[in-house]
């Protein structure tokens, strides 16, 4: 039992120090009035578990990609910020009321930008589930799943929080492509 309690802490360890920096990216979703939260949620959760599986198959893919490709993941966040820089410019204070395929863009957004933004997801879990048995990688997995609701509750309610809903409603238009942006160039050259 003590063995299984020390998983699943480092287990949370792992994805809590991981994915830090996604509370900011939930947050800066969660406050976009025209983002739906149930595609928040599913774009965040395949966005992780395509970190998982990347990490998994880590051992096979550490040998066919080089290790500075993955900087290259960067550009996914950063030219989704350009566009929705050129989109902001565009709109000029228009409504777009958005339509079904608008909505699924921004589920595959998230998810895209939660993967491209793992890169060290995949460095810490690969070497982590090389270490460990089967049935263990099973409990990782659980308490991912669980920390990814966690996280997305969090990241909802701090854009509920008065202070930074003010912030949001203030500046919320610009931010999310400020840190896409910032993301990109960081995950390119970090």
């Amino acid at each position: 039992m003590t063995s299984l309690l020390s998983h699943i802490g480092l287990a949370a360890s792992a994805f809590v120090v991981t994915n830090i920096d996604d509370l900011l990216l939930l947050s800066a979703y969660f406050a976009q009035p025209n983002v739906r939260v149930k595609h928040i949620v599913a774009g965040q959760y395949i966005g992780v578990a395509a970190l998982v599986m990347v990490s998994l198959l880590g051992l096979v893919l550490g040998q066919l990609l080089p290790t500075h490709a993955v900087r290259w993941l960067g550009l996914v966040p950063l030219l989704l910020g350009v566009r929705d820089f050129i989109q902001l410019l565009k709109k000029n204070g228009e409504e777009n009321a958005g339509d079904g395929a608008a909505l699924q863009q921004t589920f595959l957004k998230i998810a895209m930008v939660t993967f491209a933004n793992g890169g060290d997801n995949i460095g810490v879990y690969t070497p982590l589930f090389a270490t460990l048995q089967p049935e263990l990688i099973l409990v990782y997995v659980i308490v991912f799943a669980v920390l990814v609701a966690v996280w997305c509750v969090t990241g909802y309610w701090l854009t509920r929080h008065p202070l930074v809903q003010h912030v949001f409603q203030k500046y919320g238009k610009i931010i999310l492509p400020i840190f896409l942006v910032l993301l990109g160039l960081w995950i390119i050259f970090g």
